[in-house]
């Protein structure tokens, strides 16, 4: 069975190790291995997600099955993109699954939390950035009525990243 929960500190080395795996599969080969490691030591080590959790403004939830942790998501709130003009906004920054356990409906649970969640500040526009290659997070994203608003572009080393700026309003 899956299931949602809110993360506890004694999920941070989980969150950390699932991150860094997924990222890893899913984008490790847009960057060099010095790259990545910077990437994925800035963004998914224990010290960094230990002080992610502390703010106020992160949410982090869990998925597991059958009890054990499969995925994670942060939510951000409030947190303002600039390309928008609605004063109510959460970023959906992170939504991963464990590589190898995908397509069993955990990414469907997370977006229904994240929905819940949505609801409980509605009105509110919900905004995510997602690869622009990812098309398989772009069908998902889609699914559940998301809609394009752009593409935007990060400077990461060497490389210009480009990202597609995804919305819903709830």
């Amino acid at each position: 069975m899956i299931t949602t929960r809110l993360a506890t500190t004694a999920d941070i080395d989980t969150i950390a190790a699932i991150g860094s795996a997924s990222y890893t599969e899913t984008f490790g080969y847009l960057f060099t291995d010095s790259e990545l490691s910077t990437y994925l030591h800035s963004t998914y080590s224990v010290e960094k997600i230990t002080s992610s959790m502390e703010k106020s403004v992160n949410r982090y939830f869990m998925v597991e099955l059958d009890g054990e942790p499969i995925g994670f998501m942060k939510l951000k709130y409030p947190c303002l993109h600039d390309d928008l003009t609605v004063p109510r906004q959460m970023q959906l920054q992170k939504i991963y699954v464990k590589p190898g356990v995908t397509g069993n409906g955990a990414g469907t649970h997370l977006m229904k939390k994240c929905a819940e969640e949505a609801r409980h500040k509605s009105p509110i526009t919900v905004w995510l950035m997602v690869h622009v290659e990812n098309e398989r997070a772009i069908r998902f994203y889609h699914r559940f009525g998301y809609q394009d608003y752009g593409q935007r572009f990060f400077d990461f080393g060497s490389k210009r990243i480009y990202f597609r700026l995804m919305v819903k309003e709830y």
